[in-house]
């Protein structure tokens, strides 16, 4: 039993090893061809842009209220009102005690 497990693990061992071979040698011409790309005259490598640091703020600040008018609520006149009442039905035509 072992020696027909052993005859089976050398075949493949040897399968392995004429698969490699075979790629090394097809493979080798392509990488022979494999030239660098040329360089044009006028490229430069990029810059590495710098950071400002002064605008940086911590904590940020807060967000901008986004409020829009839509209209004006306005109790004033009633209340102008109210109290002109108050002022005339009060002694003296004001509210609060006579003065001294």
């Amino acid at each position: 039993m072992t020696f027909i497990a052993s005859a089976k693990s050398n075949r493949n061992r040897r399968v392995v090893a004429w698969l490699v071979l075979l790629s090394v040698v097809l493979g080798a011409p392509l990488a022979l061809f494999g030239d660098k790309k040329k360089k044009k005259e006028g490229d430069q490598p990029k810059k590495i842009p710098v950071i400002d640091y002064s605008n940086i703020v911590w904590p940020n600040p807060p967000a901008v209220a986004r409020v829009r008018y839509q209209a004006l609520q306005d109790n004033f006149r009633r209340q102008l009102q109210d109290v002109r009442r108050q002022q005339a039905a009060a002694p003296g035509g004001r509210a609060g005690p006579p003065p001294p």
